[in-house]
């Protein structure tokens, strides 16, 4: 651990700016182009210069965006809109409060919050919190909580882990939008099966190959179209300007220096010259270790060269996005058509 309490593995990067007496230290946040201010030293003087600082450090180590935390009452708080600071409201869901103000700076200076953020309550729920949040971003009053998490995950699960439940594959993931109503697409380098190394026995291996063919049988049925091919950022760029979002299968190595496959969600795009640009992620998953709160997991600005790096999982690598590009129908069209069982809406 570092003076911020930052573990010592190189994903971190710590920046600070000293002012009028006061310092403001914190981190760029790994594979993204967020920094966030983890502590104010301000010995009861006005922050706003050294805040102003922080913000050209973090723009010199490539950042577009900076956060901060603050509990309410914080005398601090008065400083940020002199930096160039806003308020992000809302942030996160209401289904997970947290009584904290949070502050953001942006290059383009807005802040374009499309979805509430929504953090996985269990460690094998990315998948399904990734659909949760895309089938909200079309259906404005679909429900976000722990009881459609875990819905969603029941109906996706590959049962894969090596100890505990397990998450989810491209089809599972698939199937289960579609029984929402949702038009999926799936694109992916494998047809699978997926994720076959994390069995434990030979057991569980055929178990999770007899689930996923079921997943890939049903998806035939249900029309959902899928390409046995790598995705591309045009793929991703078209279901974005077309309203949609795209769940993502990553390594969790980039953003949280373990080998774990992991679902974000990509749901925005800023173009940037001739590069491919920037994305919008929601990753689930908040790391306290790397002293993370659900500020620093919404709209991360992640770019296009740092999402192709991490998304491709596996020894024999697999790369693949279940592409969310439209609510089509109602879930109880869905259950009508004899596909499925029954389910709640």
């Amino acid at each position: 651990m570092d003076s911020l309490g930052l573990p010592a593995d190189g994903r971190l990067l710590p920046i600070a700016a000293t002012a009028g007496g006061v310092t403001v230290s914190g981190v760029v946040r790994s594979a993204s182009r967020l920094a966030r201010i983890l502590g104010i030293d301000a010995g009861g003087h006005d922050p706003a210069a050294s805040l102003a600082g922080f913000v050209e450090t973090a723009v010199a180590a490539g950042c577009t965006a900076v956060r901060a935390e603050l509990a309410p009452g914080d005398a601090t708080a008065a400083a940020f809109p002199a930096a160039g600071f806003r308020p992000i409201l809302p942030a996160v869901h209401a289904a997970q409060p947290r009584p904290v103000l949070r502050f953001e700076w942006r290059a383009d200076g807005g802040t374009p919050r499309t979805l509430p953020y929504y953090a996985q309550t269990t460690g094998f729920t990315c998948g399904a919190v990734a659909l949760m949040l895309a089938r909200r971003r079309l259906v404005p009053d679909a429900p976000v909580d722990r009881r459609t998490e875990v819905e969603l995950w029941r109906q996706a699960t590959t049962v894969h882990a090596p100890r505990g439940p397990g998450g989810c594959d491209p089809f599972g993931v698939a199937c289960a939008a579609a029984r929402k109503g949702l038009g999926v697409r799936v694109v992916s380098s494998s047809a699978g099966p997926f994720f076959t190394g994390r069995a434990y026995d030979e057991a569980q291996l055929e178990l999770m190959r007899f689930v996923q063919a079921g997943f890939r049988d049903e998806a035939d049925a249900r029309g959902v179209a899928v390409e046995t091919r790598q995705w591309t950022h045009a793929d991703l760029a078209a279901t974005l300007s077309a309203g949609g979002s795209a769940i993502v299968l990553i390594d969790q190595m980039l953003f949280h220096g373990e080998a774990i496959p992991h679902w974000v969600l990509v749901h925005g795009h800023v173009a940037e010259g001739e590069s491919d640009g920037t994305y919008a992620v929601d990753d689930p998953w908040v790391e306290p270790p790397d002293r993370e709160t659900d500020t620093d997991r919404f709209d991360l600005p992640v770019p296009a060269e740092a999402l192709d790096r991490m998304a491709w999982w596996g020894a024999e690598p697999v790369r693949a996005a279940v592409l969310v590009e439209g609510a089509i129908v109602r879930a109880f069209d869905c259950v009508n058509s004899g596909i499925g069982p029954p389910q709640s809406n």
